[in-house]
């Protein structure tokens, strides 16, 4: 074992060695910067939880095993051992066009994480002639990916975000649905509260009140239900969703809009009830439910790779297919970077129950999901939730690309 975490070790790039040896990064932080040093400033920060099988992976590296596409997630490829010299004359067509680099970023502990790296270890993307990378990042930096060149070419992003980016003026469409909003509003089990109207005159927790999530709330409430989420309560808690959960168990809160990997836990608290889930919500409304993160191309990059973009989804839509398919390795191999608890049993079901019902992914875009997109973004806007909008011309159709 020491044997092969020296050769781990040696493998890694001078900076991170560095902070190896000086306990700055753990081992199984450096797993995933192997095969791939020269890409070491893209992938810095990925598998940030370094889960055991990220450990496996980077051992089976040193060991000479061979990736037989089964979930080691070091990069995708063929022989597990990406030099980033790839001809691209192993796609299954047997063609020798270069693959086309996509480069996603893709914020940390996002359950919608699981899909993108269980999908590249089956190679959705790179049967496809697309050669795929991640960086896990900050927030931050995550939702200023469409506003320079952080993502390369196509990425997902807050709707609300690529809304505005559009509305500035920076050269991107929306060509895809992505993730649907599943968060919930929970009161206790033993409160009166039924409904949105009833939150007046209540104490209502939000998970940050610049939210993208908490601004789609607070458009949909105001066009549904004429409340106002910032007035009309007694008070209103801006706080992070672990206190929200702490003040609504012991009554602080009335209730709590919470982000997702809370509103997985509530959903499988009994001493939690939902009073709003906009998913059934917005689909009685408009046919669809809404989406709290769409795909969106840089016109560039859309204007050269047409073909691309459209594998690109078809690769998501198969990497979805699969997670379903195969949700309990999924979970086993990536749960733990995206913000799963894989000690919680009735967590995990109630992500399998959500999967399972087609309630988090989309996999159809059509000119009725567009109207149903514009429609929340308009009522956003409405609210000031949003700097601008410009309507149907930040959306294109899959038609339309080709």
């Amino acid at each position: 074992m020491k044997l092969l975490i020296r050769c781990v070790i040696d493998r890694l790039d001078p900076f991170e060695r560095k902070l190896y040896y000086s306990g700055s990064v753990s081992l199984a932080r450096t797993m995933f910067v192997i095969g791939r040093p020269e890409d070491y400033s893209q992938t810095r920060r990925q598998f940030v939880a370094g889960s055991g099988a990220a450990v496996a992976a980077g051992l089976a590296g040193c060991m000479g095993e061979e990736d037989n596409g089964n979930g080691n997630g070091v990069n995708g490829d063929d022989d597990g051992v990406d030099d980033g010299t790839d001809d691209g004359t192993d796609d299954e067509n047997g063609g020798t066009d270069e693959p086309v680099d996509i480069h996603i970023l893709l914020p940390e502990a996002a359950m919608y994480n699981l899909p993108h790296f269980y999908g590249r270890d089956h190679n959705v993307w790179s049967d496809r002639g697309i050669n795929i990378s991640y960086e896990v990042t900050g927030f931050g930096q995550y939702v200023r990916g469409f506003s320079g060149d952080l993502n390369v070419g196509v990425g997902q992003n807050s709707g609300l975000s690529l809304a505005e980016n559009i509305y500035e003026d920076v050269p991107i469409s929306i060509f895809a649905p992505h993730m649907n909003e599943i968060n919930h509003v929970f009161v206790r089990d033993d409160s009166d509260i039924e409904s949105v109207p009833d939150l007046e005159g209540q104490v209502l927790g939000v998970a940050g009140l610049g939210s993208g999530t908490t601004r789609t709330f607070m458009g949909m409430w105001d066009e549904m239900y004429d409340f106002d989420l910032e007035n009309d309560p007694a008070e209103v808690v801006d706080s992070s969703s672990a206190s929200l959960y702490s003040f609504l168990e012991d009554g602080e809160i009335d209730a709590a809009l919470m982000f997702t990997g809370y509103t997985v836990s509530a959903l499988a608290d009994d001493n939690m009830r939902s009073i709003f889930y906009p998913v059934d919500e917005w689909q009685d409304r408009t046919g669809h439910p809404g989406q709290v993160t769409l795909y969106a191309v840089f016109d560039e990059f859309l204007e050269s790779n047409p073909e691309a973009v459209l594998n690109f989804w078809d690769g998501w839509v198969e990497a979805v297919e699969i997670f379903r398919d195969e949700f309990d390795t999924a979970i086993q191999n990536y749960g733990a970077i995206s913000g799963v608890d894989l000690d919680e049993e009735e967590e995990i079901a109630v992500i399998q129950e959500l999967v399972d019902n087609e309630e988090i992914f989309p996999l159809e875009w059509s000119e009725s999901l567009i109207e149903s997109n514009i429609e929340m973004l308009e009522v956003v806007e409405d609210v000031g939730g949003i700097t601008g909008f410009t309507g149907r011309d930040a959306f294109i159709t899959h038609d339309e690309i080709e």
